[in-house]
């Protein structure tokens, strides 16, 4: 593999892991806080930043491997964001019932 090629399988792998334990850490986070509104913003600023990271990273990047850390650090927080919407969701919906039905 050339030095201006990226390596997608490596990236991906390593994104997937750290993501898996970002979002597992925002949900101890949360959970163990009561679920207070700092807790959720100070995950949502921890994900926008780490995407922040690598988008300047990857501008800036000039080598293959800084290019994969980039993208790394831009797939971590994204990786878990749809189970944490649909998940919040769902308790929104949850919520909502219990307060109508009763």
């Amino acid at each position: 593999m050339s030095d201006t090629e990226l390596d997608w399988r490596r990236t991906v792998l390593v994104s997937a892991i750290a993501g898996g334990v970002f979002w597992a850490l925002a949900v101890f986070l949360i959970a163990e806080t009561g679920g207070v509104p700092l807790a959720f913003i100070t995950t949502g600023v921890i994900a926008v930043a780490a995407v922040a990271v690598g988008v300047v990273g990857l501008r800036s990047a000039g080598s293959a491997r800084g290019r994969g850390v980039a993208v790394t650090a831009i797939l971590t927080p994204l990786t878990g964001v749809i189970a944490v919407v649909v998940f919040c969701i769902a308790a929104l919906i949850v919520e909502l019932i219990t307060r109508v039905a009763s």
